[in-house]
This record gives C-alpha cells, structure tokens and sequence, in this order.
C-alpha cells in the first residue's frame, strides 16, 4: 500500500508532465497557424533607401570615393 507521501508525488509529477504536454500543444497548434504578412501586403510604392558609407579604414576620402562610384 502506498502512502499519501508517494502520492502526492505521484500526483504532481503526472499533473506537471500533463501541463507541460498541454502546453506545448498549444504552442504548437498556433505556431502552425501563424502567417506572414502576404506579398501584396508587403509591397511599397516608390521605395527609397539610403546607405550611410562610414570611413573606418583611416584612409582620408575613402567614404566618399565608395560612395561616388
């Protein structure tokens, strides 16, 4: 006969193990189901950019050259 020690052991290890289950069937059933955002979504008129060239190198207008071409 088993004492109500092991279980309330017993007890704790197989709700924590059903929690941890749950739980990662749940996260898993709404990872599926996550999308990104459609390619028409997405999509930008006129796009413009800009591109900072720093001079880290210590040869003088190097930046500037890099830029330029």
């Amino acid at each position: 006969m088993k004492s109500k020690r092991q279980n309330t052991v017993l007890f704790a290890i197989l709700g924590t193990t059903f929690l941890t289950g749950l739980i990662f069937l749940i996260l898993k059933i709404l990872s599926a189901n996550y999308k990104f955002f459609d390619e028409e979504e997405i999509m930008v008129n006129n796009p413009s950019y800009q591109i900072d060239v720093l001079n880290g190198c210590g040869v003088e207008e190097i930046a500037s050259r890099s830029r330029n071409i």
